[in-house]
């Protein structure tokens, strides 16, 4: 068995090493352009949150295995490529857009809002290696996740799901309110129609953010009641919030930044080349 265990470890290696290859590798190649450039398509409106998107390549997906970010090298003589990214954007996007005074308070003043939701659960902060783990629960139920996303993603059992739920709304009272409030007026505001095409009557809901973007949410057959239609909570709660943070702030963000290169005169030797969801990529010389 210890030699079909070491053909099969062979194999994955082998498996990765091939995807890595054709995928990325060759692929490159065949994109690249006589001038060594890539210039990936940019999709401004792909995405459901509203957020860039980029294909052929995929800039914002590259790979840490295999050395394949080695393959990207600056324009610039001894250049650097540099991403810059926001300390918990969509956190502060939610803090925002729920108007949570906890939240923003907690924000402004650098707590760590896992150590403290630890501390609501155990009575005590956690140490990093407990805290690491714990975050998920955090950014579950900030998705849109409930009990049952929360024991399956996480492995923990009901009474502590409910036990962290009842934790996180306790502390954040303005997310729950904003939580509700979005899946209610999804349930008052929807609109019916009837498609010939599909059985039965859609439920579309029509939400717009407080920067005029306009998100379409439709009520889908619930994966828990035979027979209903509901919305997913997922989509409800977390596409605004992803869609102000990297769909909205981030763009206005890289206009704010092409400004002052150009009024420092610096925007011929500072590129900005690329958005990664909350980051920013540049191409700059050295100095």
């Amino acid at each position: 068995s210890s030699s079909g265990d070491l053909f099969a470890a062979q194999l994955l290696v082998m498996r990765d090493a091939k995807k890595i290859k054709e995928t990325y590798y060759e692929g490159l190649n065949d994109l690249r352009f006589p001038s060594g450039f890539i210039y990936p398509n940019l999709n401004h409106c792909a995405t459901k949150t509203g957020r860039l998107s980029a294909t052929n390549p995929n800039l914002q997906n590259q790979t840490d295995s295999g050395n394949v970010k080695r393959a990207y090298v600056s324009r610039f003589v001894g250049g650097k490529i540099l991403e810059l990214d926001y300390s918990q954007l969509e956190m502060i996007a939610l803090a925002y857009l729920a108007n949570d005074k906890q939240l923003i308070e907690d924000i402004n003043n650098g707590r760590d809002m896992h150590k403290e939701l630890y501390k609501g659960m155990y009575g005590r902060y956690p140490t990093d290696a407990e805290r690491k783990p714990f975050k998920r629960f955090s950014f579950l139920l900030v998705y849109g996740g409930g009990v049952t996303t929360l024991m399956a993603q996480s492995g923990c059992d009901r009474a502590t799901a409910k036990k962290f739920i009842s934790t996180f709304y306790t502390r954040y009272k303005g997310v729950k309110e904003y939580h509700e409030s979005i899946v209610k007026k999804g349930n008052d505001e929807c609109v019916v129609s009837y498609d010939e095409s599909k059985s039965g009557p859609q439920y579309t809901y029509f939400h717009s953010s407080p920067t005029g973007r306009h998100y379409i949410f439709n009520k889908y057959a619930s994966d828990y009641k035979a027979g209903e239609l509901t919305f997913s909570p997922t989509e409800l709660k977390n596409w605004p919030i992803q869609g102000f943070a990297t769909g909205d702030v981030v763009p206005m963000m890289v206009g704010i930044l092409l400004r002052k290169l150009e009024e420092a005169g610096l925007s011929h030797r500072a590129l900005l080349v690329m958005t990664v969801h909350d980051s920013v990529v540049l191409d700059t010389k050295e100095e």
